[in-house]
């Protein structure tokens, strides 16, 4: 009976050794928080030991914070809200300084007027498929009538990776004289939508009617109507090349793209290069464990055969989700990508 009471206690010792572990383990998990505003009234940077919650209510990022959290549940968003960003950069790009760099571009240009929350479906078309709710462009503005780019964001269609792979893109697109539109298309399910429409073919309509959009409006937005280029990254770079494909230069009323920038970009092998005219810039590192790199060397065998222009930027090593590629042996490629696009829209290829 003693050895019972002893095991007994021993038991009871270490669960709550455990439990103790387990709430230690979770208080280093959680993020700060505080005031949004500086002492002068400015909007306040954020961090990677902020918290989830901080970052999507900060007025600086109204409309788009809650993007940044690539959790849809609301149940997995109530739990992981109080965490810090820092513990969420792996699924969000995997270099810290870029993703917070990012964050506070684009709360810097909201709070110097020079970015709005653009909706490219009207009324009528989100009271037919509420799902196009959401959907949108965040726009930076650069220079009136420059061209502009689109940036689609990856994240496998189930969330939107604007934190590794579209803020961290703005900046250099904006040095490099490009009016900035970050494409939010629809991903994950919808109610009632598990056996109907692909994720993809949603993001396809939505591309389609946010470049339309935007080329429709041009004088309204003050960006050139005939020059602009796609950006995208793994999902998102699916979403461009299937664009550039399929879609691009079929609508008379809106041009091709210039170019096409795509990073990792996924199951481009999919598509039929046959009518493509689009040049494009590709980057991808052959030990990608989330990329069929041998399915994007096969689409790139047929771009060529189809007589397009391809710039195919593979390297040994990087993996995935490296956005601007710092500390891998694709840094600089944004910079050689820009070089790239500026000979077409400049007419010096």
């Amino acid at each position: 009976m003693k050895l019972l009471k002893k095991a007994g206690k021993i038991v009871l010792i270490a669960l709550a050794a455990i439990l103790l572990l387990v709430i230690a383990a979770y208080l280093l998990l959680l993020g700060s928080g505080g005031t949004y505003y500086n002492e002068d009234g400015s909007y306040a940077h954020v961090d990677a030991n902020c918290s989830f919650h901080y970052i999507i209510n900060h007025p600086g990022l109204a409309g788009i914070g809650e993007e940044v959290l690539p959790l849809g549940n609301p149940l997995l968003r109530t739990v992981c809200g109080p965490w810090k960003l820092k513990i969420m950069i792996p699924f969000l790009g995997r270099h810290e300084e870029t993703v917070v760099n990012g964050l506070n571009y684009a709360i810097d240009a909201a709070e110097a007027g020079m970015s709005e929350f653009i909706s490219y479906y009207d009324a009528a078309a989100k009271a037919a498929d509420p799902a196009k709710e959401d959907t949108g462009l965040l726009y930076y503005r650069t220079a009136e009538n420059a061209p502009f780019a689109l940036v689609a964001p990856g994240g496998g269609f189930t969330m939107l990776g604007v934190a590794s792979s579209a803020y961290p893109y703005a900046k250099p697109l904006q040095e490099a004289g490009y009016n900035v539109f970050v494409l939010e298309y629809r991903v994950g399910l919808y109610d009632g939508e598990e056996n109907s429409i692909p994720a993809s073919d949603r993001a396809a309509e939505d591309i389609c009617a946010a470049i339309e959009y935007i080329v429709q409006n041009a004088n309204a937005l003050g960006v050139s109507a005939e020059k602009y280029i796609v950006v995208g990254s793994s999902a998102g770079g699916q979403v461009t090349a299937r664009y550039c494909a399929e879609f691009a230069g079929r609508n008379t009323s809106v041009p091709a793209p210039a170019a096409c920038i795509m990073l990792y970009p996924a199951n481009c092998q999919r598509y039929d290069y046959t009518n493509c005219t689009v040049p494009m810039y590709i980057t991808v590192c052959e030990d990608d464990p989330k990329i069929d790199v041998a399915g994007l060397d096969s689409a790139v065998s047929a771009m060529e055969a189809a007589g397009m222009t391809v710039s195919y930027n593979k390297f040994e090593t990087g993996g995935h989700s490296f956005g601007i590629g710092i500390g891998t042996p694709a840094e600089g490629w944004m910079e050689r990508s820009l070089a790239f696009a500026a000979s077409y829209i400049e007419g010096t290829h």
